[in-house]
């Protein structure tokens, strides 16, 4: 009977495998997917804006330049669409647990935060043109439509919405070096 192989057979733990890139790939895309579509909607009123005026100029009488994007805020929304895209990519790579999600992410959100200096200052700088306006036309119908002063709340939240993930994909593929890759099969890792 000593002849026989043991029963007993030690088994090493597998390994734990990181939930993390699942939920990040998901947040990725989703996020993504929103900006997207507000990223291309928002350029394509900022290109259709002038028309769309050019209906109210019958009753209200020719907007004031004040009131329309400049050249850099509408190449600050045009530039953000592709980096968008290498959120898309980024999620799809993290979820799969490629080890270009890390990559991807980088690159989507320095330049995202980079983007957001020059889009804030000129944000800034649309609004205190609008209140000088309006100050000066307080008459005007146009100027009885605007509400400066609401405006720096809404570049505020926007600053936070679109600081938001990027700075947290700085610091968790950056400074941290997460790797969403680790902990996954080896089919996964390309």
């Amino acid at each position: 009977m000593h002849d026989l192989p043991s029963t007993e057979h030690e088994f090493a733990p597998a390994p734990a495998v990181p939930g993390w890139p699942k939920g990040i790939g998901i947040t990725s895309i989703v996020l993504a997917g929103l900006g997207l579509c507000c990223g291309v909607c928002g350029v394509g009123m900022m290109f259709a804006q002038g028309p769309l005026m050019k209906m109210a100029e019958k009753e209200m009488g020719t907007p004031p330049d004040v009131m329309f994007a400049s050249p850099g805020q509408m190449i600050l929304a045009a530039a953000g669409v592709p980096f968008t895209l290498v959120l898309l990519f980024a999620g799809i790579a993290c979820l799969r647990r490629k080890a270009s999600g890390r990559m991807l992410h980088l690159v989507y959100a320095i330049p995202s935060i980079l983007m957001a200096v020059p889009g804030t200052w000129l944000a800034i700088q649309q609004i205190n043109a609008q209140a000088t306006w309006k100050a000066a036309n307080s008459g005007d119908k146009w100027a009885q439509q605007m509400h400066p002063e609401f405006g720096y709340f809404g570049v505020a939240i926007g600053l936070l919405f679109s600081l938001a993930w990027p700075v947290f994909s700085t610091i968790w593929f950056g400074l941290m070096g997460k790797r969403p890759e680790v902990g996954a099969p080896d089919s996964t890792v390309i």
